[in-house]
């Protein structure tokens, strides 16, 4: 089975929880976070991509 790859939108403490849930259950790769105001470059060692 082929993982789909992901964005996900805002690099917050929901898009960190999001995150936690998606890489869990091992069924997505997330690809990184895009955020209208990143306050950094990496989240939880998956990359900021910007806004």
């Amino acid at each position: 089975m082929t993982r789909q790859r992901i964005l996900l939108l805002g690099a917050g403490g929901h898009g960190k929880a999001i995150a936690d849930l998606l890489l869990a259950g091992g069924n997505y790769v997330i690809a990184g976070f895009v955020d209208a105001a990143p306050k950094a470059s990496q989240v939880l060692g998956l990359p900021v991509l910007g806004g």
